[in-house]
């Protein structure tokens, strides 16, 4: 996936890319009329070879007009040699499988399906198109992966890339769909908390009910050994952003402040929408979606460690500098933020998250609180129309108009602006900005490719009306010596016992 500014992407490139997309339909066509000739062309040798052989008398007794003759066993389509026709049919596979899963017309579904219909398409789709395909496919879902060093990815075939970053999720990880205070979650809830005190018995048990647990073996996991990767999808699916931590001195950082920052993130343009009141929101954003992985490149074990989405239904607006009238027109902010959502993975307590916390801590699991999105906005009507509307806030404000309750200048913009359009008053404003900031009618805005894009991880517990983060890195007796190392070595190994019996349910 390649950045893409605002100025970079011109009608004339518009235009032949849409060229482009004729001209492979053209050809598409042309191989199906193509196919169709020869198709008819065959049946024609096949009717007229039928209708020379003779037909054998059906045996008596028997009354089936569908039995009533007996057909050849081996035709002479195609028999004993393969036929030019069918050369040509069969060479043509390749181009057009790739050209529907480029254009979109199949996915990754229907190629399963493709592949279990003959060996020769479960060769070419499972192993000759690595590089064409499934290349594709990782490239259009997951592009983050395309930003690592060439190095880590060849680790791993395209297909099994995709196949892992689309199944991944994170063990130890049971949710309800239900609210806090429905019963199904209070009975889990209770349920998790005996497994807990279990599991912490156990453990003091094995150090000889002293009150303290076992000693911790150093985590197997090191710094290089970890990829994160990010990717965010718009509501029709298409990637808004992506981003890749790789260097070993930002995965360091992470695991010593539990704290991630992506430093860069690639973005496309996202389609904005003028409001009632010719500001900019973004429609659909509570659609937004998205991953973020965590890659153990000794194996490619991949584990899910926050799925990214929208909290609330709100779209996305610009600040609230607009609401104030005092301002230079060059001072009215230009940015958007889009609050996402904070996730809690691992619930289930395990020998390792079982010692954080006292003996009376109800568990809840690995916290991830997320920053938000800032998205840059072009210049809306009423940033054209500022002025204007302070000077006939100040005219409203001198008037006998609404003596004694006059409204403030956010109540008056949003009387004045709501109006069509067409409103000879403003539409003036609604002109420069489509003349100006728009590309073929439509806004724009850009997902800033800003450092502080940050994840901060915690442990998190409850008690009762109260709850409690406690910092993995922090180094409080209350963390009984696990550190975030810890806690991510289990995950992967939970994850990779339960990939390996997967696989064995799937051969049985």
């Amino acid at each position: 996936m390649e950045t893409v500014d605002d100025d970079s992407y011109s009608l004339s490139d518009l235009i032949s890319e849409i060229r482009s997309m004729k001209q492979e339909i053209s050809d598409l066509k042309s191989r199906v009329t193509l196919l169709e000739e020869d198709l008819n062309s065959a049946r024609k040798r096949l009717r007229k070879s039928n209708l020379d052989d003779p037909i054998e008398d059906a045996p008596t007794g028997i009354k089936n007009k569908s039995n009533s003759r007996k057909y050849k066993d081996i035709c002479d389509f195609c028999h004993p040699l393969r036929c030019q026709t069918c050369e040509k049919r069969v060479s043509m596979i390749p181009s057009v499988i790739s050209l529907l899963v480029e254009s979109d017309f199949i996915g990754v579904k229907e190629l399963g399906m493709l592949s279990c219909t003959s060996k020769l398409f479960h060769k070419f789709i499972c192993s000759d198109s690595d590089d064409d395909i499934w290349f594709y496919l990782l490239q259009r879902n997951w592009p983050s992966t395309m930003i690592i060093p060439q190095e880590i990815r060849r680790g791993l075939p395209n297909r099994l890339w995709l196949h892992r970053m689309i199944t991944s999720k994170c063990p130890t990880t049971v949710c309800g769909n239900e609210e806090d205070s429905h019963p199904y979650m209070q009975v889990l809830t209770q349920t998790l908390q005996e497994c807990r005190q279990k599991i912490r018995r156990t453990l003091y048990t094995l150090e000889g009910n002293n009150g303290r647990f076992p000693p911790l073996p150093d985590p197997t996991l090191r710094a290089n050994d970890l990829l994160v990767l990010m990717d965010m999808h718009n509501h029709d699916g298409k990637v808004i952003a992506c981003a890749a931590v790789h260097d070993v001195e930002g995965i360091s950082k992470f695991l010593k402040t539990s704290s991630l920052s992506f430093s860069k993130v690639i973005a496309s343009p996202v389609e904005m929408k003028v409001g009632n009141f010719a500001h900019f929101f973004w429609p659909r954003a509570h659609l937004v979606t998205g991953k973020i992985h965590l890659v153990r490149l000794t194996d490619y074990n991949i584990i899910c460690l926050h799925r990214i989405k929208k909290p609330t239904f709100d779209d996305a607006y610009c600040d609230d500098s607009f609401h104030e009238f005092d301002l230079e027109a060059n001072e009215i902010s230009l940015n958007a933020a889009l609050l996402l959502n904070d996730s809690i993975v691992g619930n289930i307590p395990t020998a390792i998250t079982s010692r954080i916390g006292n003996d009376s801590d109800v568990f809840q699991g690995i916290c991830l609180r997320t920053g938000a999105i800032q998205i840059s906005l072009p210049r809306s009507p009423y940033h054209f129309g500022y002025e204007h509307t302070v000077s006939r806030y100040m005219e409203y404000l001198n008037s006998d108009e609404d003596q004694g309750s006059k409204l403030d200048y956010d109540e008056f913009r949003c009387r004045l602006w709501d109006v069509d359009e067409s409103n000879p008053e403003l539409s003036v404003y609604h002109q420069q900005a489509k003349e100006i900031e728009s590309i073929n009618g439509k806004y724009f805005g850009t997902i800033e490719k800003q450092s502080e894009y940050v994840v901060n991880v915690a442990i998190n517990f409850s008690d009762g009306t109260t709850s409690k983060d406690i910092d993995l890195c922090g180094g409080t007796e209350e963390t009984s010596g696990v550190t975030f190392l810890h806690v991510l070595d289990e995950l992967f190994w939970i994850n990779s016992k339960q990939n390996l019996m997967g696989r064995e349910a799937e051969v049985r």
